[in-house]
């Protein structure tokens, strides 16, 4: 809004700033945040204005269209039949729609450079086109300069390709080295304003750990994670995550035992 109207309002100060055309950018919304999703604001606000409808409307169009490559990812992977079970049933889920009308933080181009990565991946492990190496390297850096918690994601789908399929890994990295090494380049230019900003990162996590009384809101907020209750418990105080387990439980579910069952 403030880039669109080249004014600056009170809000909370980004870390990072920079000013093109007099107009002000935020870089870093915060030192573990990019301002991704403000870029894909930005071109629906300069044409129909920044209102909470547009800005619903533009989340939703983008979150439609992460809908779309998810089924086309699903269908190069599986057939078009799971494509399209697979489209209707995240189509239909309450946290999807919920997440993408309500304007959740950064989930939504976090959903989309996590769809798009695993597309254009996909893509190249077929047909070994640049284009695609390239790509692959820009969505998943993009989605770690959206938001730091990404990278998560990337170990945990790295050590899983890692572990399922490690000759071939081994292979692919000794036959393609050029195109591996440019999509790590591109992933790391992307990413560079959250690597500069990776010791003040590490040390909000360190003074996080070391909080009173976090370690025991963390294992509630997983609880309330895993038995669904979580955006429920947070709408019912208003969105103060200080005030989400200060009252009684209103709601609960066996998923959470479900899913250690399924572990076990």
């Amino acid at each position: 809004k403030d880039f669109v109207s080249a004014k600056l309002t009170p809000h909370v100060p980004a870390p990072l700033v920079v000013s093109p055309f007099g107009r002000p950018l935020p870089i870093l919304l915060q030192s573990y945040l990019g301002g991704l999703k403000t870029y894909m604001l930005i071109p629906s606000f300069a044409i129909f204005g920044s209102t909470m409808g547009v800005l619903r409307t533009t989340d939703v169009c983008w979150s439609l269209l992460a809908l779309l490559v998810f089924m086309l990812w699903a269908r190069k992977l599986f057939g078009l039949a799971v494509a399209l079970v697979a489209g209707f049933m995240l189509a239909l889920d309450p946290s999807y729609l919920f997440l993408s009308v309500l304007d959740w933080g950064p989930f939504v181009p976090t959903f989309l450079c996590r769809v798009c990565g695993w597309f254009f991946f996909l893509r190249w492990t077929q047909n070994r086109k640049w284009r695609d190496a390239i790509l692959a390297g820009l969505f998943f850096g993009l989605g770690v300069f959206n938001k730091v918690d990404f990278v998560v994601i990337l170990l945990g789908c790295g050590l899983a390709l890692l572990l399922t399929y490690r000759k071939a890994v081994f292979a692919v990295l000794r036959e393609s080295k050029r195109q591996i090494a440019a999509a790590a380049a591109v992933f790391f230019l992307v990413t560079s304003p959250m690597i500069f900003c990776l010791v003040d990162v590490l040390g909000m996590a360190v003074g996080a750990s070391t909080r009173e009384g976090d370690l025991a809101e963390k294992l509630k907020t997983t609880q309330a994670m895993y038995d669904g209750s979580y955006i429920h418990r947070l709408m019912e105080v208003g969105g103060r995550f200080d005030l989400m387990y200060r009252q009684a439980d209103t709601v609960w579910s066996p998923f959470g035992l479900i899913v250690i069952a399924a572990a076990v």
